[in-house]
């Protein structure tokens, strides 16, 4: 039997290669804490969430909206700006829960997690902050 690849060996170049694929299932099994600090958190706020392929930006707020790390007040400008006008729900679902779960209660941030707790790949995560 082969030994099974350690969450910790994997780089966030290879779940960008994923999403593209959209490979979730890895993409999902395989995010762990060190994607979640400060380098990769950088990428998405600064490069992830503007690159054309929209599985790439569902990544990049994907690790957004699983880190806690903290978000400087123009890196939210950003986001909320994102969250209204990126093309792709999903992603504008995500950068909603990734300002929501910092406290950012906004009414556009609010409407964004209303709609978001209807859909069916992020519903429940909308959902578990809205409790």
């Amino acid at each position: 039997m082969e030994p099974k690849m350690e969450q910790n060996d994997t780089t966030l170049e290879q779940l960008i290669e994923a999403a593209q694929k959209e490979n979730w299932d890895f993409v999902d099994g395989h995010i762990n804490n060190s994607h979640l600090t400060s380098e990769p958190i950088n990428w998405a706020l600064n490069i992830g969430l503007y690159i054309e392929d929209q599985n790439v930006r569902d990544l990049a707020a994907t690790l957004l909206d699983r880190s806690d790390e903290e978000i400087k007040p123009e890196d939210v400008e950003k986001l909320q700006k994102i969250m209204v006008e990126d093309s792709y729900h999903i992603v504008r679902y995500r950068v909603a829960v990734a300002l929501y779960k910092r406290g950012n209660r906004n009414s556009v941030v609010e409407q964004m997690m209303q709609e978001a707790k209807n859909d069916p790949d992020v519903g429940d995560l909308a959902e578990s902050y809205l409790e």
